[in-house]
């Protein structure tokens, strides 16, 4: 199972154009099942975002320091702050998260896809216990839940449809 690590990059952009360039490329990834959104930020930024990636798997996942945990949004239950970011699941295909989350806190994810298929989507504790499920018809997964042990949880977002299906996931 491969596991996904999220970075979040600001600019200068006005934060409607951002939103505007992440929708125009998920509309043209919907269309095009080959194509693969462009990294807004420039090669320059993917060379950054890599290699803060394997900085991050070299020192291993370690709890935040209390100070930037509560700036970040970890005290609500996520160990390293949350993520808001694009994806995208290929056609009858499944995506497998891990994120940490703390025990006693609120967990919350949101899955929103294009519109074009059916998502499911299911998280399960480190034990494998599923504590959170939305199997309902459309792309709209809203999962929330109290953790009740620390560590990374899995969260399996499928795709049911024939076509492949651009999602933005959201965990608070």
């Amino acid at each position: 199972m491969s596991t996904r690590l999220a970075f979040h990059a600001t600019t200068a952009q006005p934060r409607a154009a951002r939103r505007d360039a992440a929708r125009d490329a998920i509309r043209d990834a919907a269309r095009d099942p080959r194509a693969i959104p462009p990294f807004p930020h420039g090669r320059v930024a993917a060379a950054v975002a890599t290699a803060l990636l394997v900085v991050v798997l070299l020192a291993g996942f370690r709890s935040a320091p209390a100070d930037v945990a509560a700036s970040t949004g970890a005290a609500r239950g996520l160990c390293f702050g949350h993520l808001d970011m694009f994806e995208r699941v290929a056609a009858n295909a499944t995506d497998r998260w891990e994120i940490c989350f703390r025990r006693g806190g609120a967990a919350r994810v949101r899955v929103v896809g294009d519109g074009h298929t059916n998502l499911d989507c299911v998280v399960a504790a480190p034990s494998g216990r599923v504590v959170a499920r939305s199997e309902e018809a459309g792309d709209l997964c809203v999962l929330e839940w109290r953790p009740r042990e620390n560590g990374n949880h899995r969260l399996e977002i499928r795709n049911r449809g024939a076509l492949a299906n651009a999602y933005r996931l959201v965990t608070r």
